[in-house]
């Protein structure tokens, strides 16, 4: 089993300007006993030994249905990615979803939504000052 961690995904929406970079910290973490070795995938029709690949996929799937930011992640134990990716240029609260998907076995795919603020970068602050 996969355990997933994030930085930025919450319950609670992020604020952001538009155009501003979103940076998100994936971790993922295998649910394995102390000394539990990961060996290759077990594909018998494979001509070489296959090492088990997993892709994490940021997407908005509810305005625009564009793929923002992909990385491939070699998992043995533990690992930490970073993907980043550009806000809307559309103020406005964005969904988006994170998709972490297994090249190797069926079933072990998995997605999570998460929310995000976006802001006009022309308003005017708390403070009256416009940002930069």
């Amino acid at each position: 089993m996969m355990l997933v961690k994030t930085e930025s995904v919450s319950a609670e929406c992020r604020q952001l300007n538009t155009g501003e970079n979103i940076t998100l910290l994936v971790t993922l973490e295998r649910d394995l006993e102390e000394k539990t070795e990961v060996g290759p995938v077990s594909a018998s029709r494979y001509p070489k030994a296959k090492e088990e690949g997993w892709w994490l996929v940021v997407g908005d799937t509810k305005s625009t249905n564009q793929l923002l930011a992909i990385k491939r992640v070699f998992l043995q134990r533990k690992s930490s990615v970073k993907l980043e990716f550009a806000a809307s240029a559309q103020p406005g609260k964005k969904t988006y979803t994170l998709y972490l998907m297994c090249d190797s076995y069926l079933g072990c795919d998995q997605e999570y939504s998460f929310c995000v603020h976006v802001k006009d970068s022309a308003d005017p602050c708390e403070d009256g000052m416009i940002r930069e």
